[in-house]
């Protein structure tokens, strides 16, 4: 069984798809389904399949707006929360 490259006490989940070098899940650095062991092994197969940084820009602004919208929905409830028991309560 392999293990992880940087772990050597761990047992690898999976390889990295740029160098295929052996990984633990702590070790694993996600984009969409693929893992990479690196940035540098990211952007490499990045540039070699013909994806540019501006994916990568593209993807980040959409977690954010992701997490900014998630925020405004959690105040939002608790906000509409509050008044409803306020009104209850007066």
């Amino acid at each position: 069984m392999a293990v992880c490259l940087r772990h050597p006490d761990r047992s690898a989940t999976t390889h990295c798809v740029n160098c295929f070098k052996p990984m633990c899940a702590g070790c694993v650095m996600r984009r969409g389904r693929e893992v990479f062991c690196s940035t540098r092994c990211r952007d490499d197969h990045l540039h070699r399949t013909g994806q540019s940084g501006a994916t990568l820009h593209h993807e980040r602004e959409g977690r954010r707006r992701r997490g900014v919208l998630t925020a405004v929905v959690v105040v939002t409830v608790a906000v509409v929360i509050t008044v409803i028991l306020w009104m209850v309560r007066g």
